[in-house]
């Protein structure tokens, strides 16, 4: 998502129980990894520039984002 802003909507407003991840400036490799090992689904909304660093951290939790993960690009 291209703002902090939106991303923090899609996160704090849910109407279901699942829990999303928001990935944003000051959220560490660590919390991702924590997340991923600790949820099921794993559902994680990124700003672009987050993208890398939530590929790193999701290969290093053990899961590989290419082949486990879908990606939705919202504008």
């Amino acid at each position: 998502m291209p703002y902090v802003a939106l991303v923090k909507n899609k996160t704090i407003y849910r109407k279901d129980s699942i829990s999303v991840l928001g990935v944003y400036e000051g959220i560490t490799e660590q919390d991702i990894i924590d997340y991923a090992q600790n949820h099921s689904p794993v559902k994680i909304a990124v700003t672009y520039d987050s993208l890398p660093r939530t590929i790193r951290a999701l290969e290093t939790a053990g899961l590989n984002p290419y082949r486990d993960m879908f990606l939705l690009v919202d504008e």
